[in-house]
């Protein structure tokens, strides 16, 4: 069993601290950025996508949340698009090493369709690392498209 719940600000500082590590490492593995160059895209994308933090508008940010009520990841999506277009667009998932391979990132995703169509939306978007061909192949098996 695995749930979404609503990050407070405590779970955020502690999200955004592994987040923009993860981010930054991505950056160096896919881009051959310095770490420091990764690290000044890493801070200016989290400022300009979260100004007012986890409060930050049309961003939803969640715990994902295990049987045992432990925390074991991580689900962050961004409402954008015009009025008549507004999607879901995928900023960052992640579950801990001990927990994948267990099924729990595709649970994530089902939960999160469920999430997005309670809030109106019809499509959600996401960017994927090309060297991170587990995600690749979960997305795939969700049936989401490559665009």
């Amino acid at each position: 069993m695995l749930s979404l719940q609503d990050m407070n600000e405590k779970d955020f500082l502690e999200f955004k601290k592994l987040s923009m590590v993860n981010y930054k490492n991505d950056k160096i593995r896919a881009n051959g950025f310095t770490e420091q160059e990764a690290q000044d895209i890493a801070e200016a994308d989290f400022k300009r996508l979260l100004p007012d933090g986890f409060t930050s508008k049309d961003n939803f940010l969640f715990n994902l949340v295990d049987q045992d009520n432990k925390t074991i990841g991580y689900l962050w999506y961004i409402v954008q698009g015009a009025q008549d277009n507004r999607k879901a667009f995928i900023a960052d998932i992640y579950v801990e090493e001990d927990n994948r391979g267990k099924g729990l990132g595709q649970k994530a995703m089902e939960l999160l369709e469920v999430h997005v169509k309670s809030q109106g939306l019809r499509h959600i978007a996401l960017h994927v690392f090309a060297f991170n061909e587990r995600a690749i192949g979960l997305y795939k098996k969700l049936g989401y498209q490559t665009t």
